[in-house]
């Protein structure tokens, strides 16, 4: 029974000591906090805080050509049997694919054979390719297995490098 009661106490102040730590971190240090909530936290001279909301970040145009919307895994499945194309598999899910998205769409939206596949739901493409993270690009030629896109993600790279693919 003692046992019990001295292993209750340990308890009791390992949460008061998790109390005090994170009434120290909301109070005095707010960046964790900020991050957390998705808010920019200000303390003022009184040491209260003061949320504000974040600016959402710059949307980029909604161009309605071909590049800048998804193509099916059939349409994509035809288009490398086709023709040399340049193919980006994206999901929702992925940070790295939110960042390279509208630069990628950028480029397809102004060069012909660039298209890109939405992996959110069904990643069987992105598996059946040997694709192992997202985003990958592929640069796929008729009769061949795709080659992996492993350069810069500006637009100024993409477009020079995907323009020397599908012009050799």
């Amino acid at each position: 029974m003692s046992f019990m009661k001295s292993l209750f106490k340990l308890d009791t102040v390992f949460l008061l000591i998790l109390i005090g730590i994170g009434i120290y971190l909301t109070f005095y240090k707010t960046s964790w906090l900020q991050g957390l909530l998705g808010f920019g936290a200000k303390a003022s001279s009184k040491q209260s805080v003061q949320f504000e909301a974040k600016p959402k970040p710059k949307e980029t145009s909604n161009k309605s050509s071909a590049g800048s919307k998804p193509i099916s895994i059939e349409t994509a499945k035809q288009k490398m049997q086709q023709s040399k194309c340049v193919i980006a598999l994206f999901a929702d899910w992925c940070g790295h694919c939110k960042e390279m998205k509208p630069k990628y769409s950028e480029v397809a939206a102004t060069m012909p054979n660039v298209y890109w596949v939405d992996q959110t739901d069904d990643s069987s493409f992105a598996e059946e390719l040997g694709v192992e993270g997202f985003p990958s690009v592929l640069l796929s030629t008729p009769g061949k297995k795709p080659e992996f896109y492993k350069k810069s993600r500006e637009v100024d790279a993409m477009e020079k490098h995907f323009n020397k693919f599908l012009n050799e």
